[in-house]
């Protein structure tokens, strides 16, 4: 049997293949063209990534080859408690003593300029004197003004002392002087520290007489590149509460 072909109709069905093909041609393209963008923007990812881990290696090379940066002069902090002396009628008068104080050094830095001396008269001026004489009782720096130690009333680095004492505290602060250079300078890491433990409380009844008491227990530690050394002070005349 013979069969007629519509040539229109073959027509119409080869141009309806060619244009689903060219669509499916153009979605490959299309989603190729997406995926090879994401890879791209991931690529880019990385490379930042790595990057900046790079500058971070490259950083703490350079960090090793340095050497450690001088730090700033430690003082303090200081340790402070305050006196009450109390005579007949209900009279008052009060200081501020410092305990415990110190000062450290790293090698390279040099000695404070910034310790002051101490103001005349004293807070207990009248109230509290030395035993040996009727002098007030004899200022003492815990921190030498030497070092940036401080001397004003208020400054809290001062313990009430006999003249001996104070003397006797020279040896272990004549010490420490040796931490540093003809320029100031440490020529080590050197810390001092210094602890002053009072014989009175911290009121002290003086309506019924004088009070004598001790002079202050104090205790010098010194410090050098990382190696303690203690310095016990030897006690000198003792102090005293007066009731009038």
């Amino acid at each position: 049997m013979y069969t007629q072909v519509n040539p229109n109709k073959e027509h119409a069905a080869q141009s309806s293949d060619k244009q689903r093909s060219h669509q499916d041609t153009r979605g490959s393209v299309s989603s190729f063209t997406d995926q090879r963008s994401e890879a791209i923007q991931m690529k880019k990812l990385q490379n930042s990534a790595d990057n900046s881990l790079k500058s971070n290696k490259i950083a703490q090379l350079q960090g090793w080859g340095q050497s450690k940066p001088i730090q700033f002069v430690t003082y303090g902090p200081e340790t402070v408690r305050t006196v009450t002396m109390t005579r007949a009628g209900g009279v008052t008068n009060s200081f501020e003593e410092c305990t415990k104080n110190s000062v450290e050094y790293a090698q390279g830095e040099k000695k404070l300029s910034t310790g002051t001396d101490t103001d005349s008269p004293a807070k207990w001026d009248g109230w509290l004197k030395n035993q040996a004489n009727a002098n007030n009782a004899t200022q003492l720096h815990v921190v030498n003004q030497r070092w940036g130690g401080k001397g004003g009333k208020a400054e809290k680095n001062i313990v009430p002392g006999s003249p001996s004492l104070n003397g006797h505290h020279k040896g272990p602060e004549g010490k420490f002087d040796e931490c540093f250079g003809s320029d100031d300078k440490a020529l080590m890491n050197c810390k001092y520290e210094c602890t002053a433990t009072p014989a009175y409380g911290t009121d002290v009844d003086v309506k019924s007489g004088d009070v004598l008491c001790a002079d202050p227990t104090v205790s010098v530690t010194i410090t050098k590149n990382g190696t303690p050394t203690t310095h016990p002070v030897a006690a000198g005349g003792g102090v005293k509460f007066k009731s009038a």
